[in-house]
């Protein structure tokens, strides 16, 4: 055991500076990884973003949208009333009419 604990002790004397010097290069690595995540995460983030904000116009639309149609409906139904009075009123003169002829 103590002989590999001299051996360990030995390479990493005699190869301190390299030892140091990979350390440095493999941190350096890691931070342009790190870097061109932090992009890549921010340009998804940009376009996830802008997608939400095309569907949120969309919804809003909808809700425009619908709201418009219940407006419209509800004129529709106002007016029916008015129809039906009018065409029962046509109705009951034009049977007046046909009993006038008829009697």
């Amino acid at each position: 055991m103590e002989k590999w604990m001299n051996l360990i002790a030995g390479v990493i004397e005699d190869f301190w500076g390299e030892i140091v010097l990979a350390i440095l290069v493999l941190s350096l690595l890691l931070m342009i990884i790190m870097l061109k995540s932090v992009r890549k995460n921010t340009r998804l983030v940009k376009k996830v973003d802008e997608r939400t904000k095309e569907v949120m116009k969309l919804s809003m639309e909808q809700i425009r949208n619908e709201s418009k149609r219940e407006v419209k409906a509800a004129e529709i139904r106002e007016k029916q009333p008015e129809n039906k009075l009018k065409k029962q009123e046509e109705e009951e003169l034009f049977g007046s009419v046909i009993q006038e002829i008829f009697s």
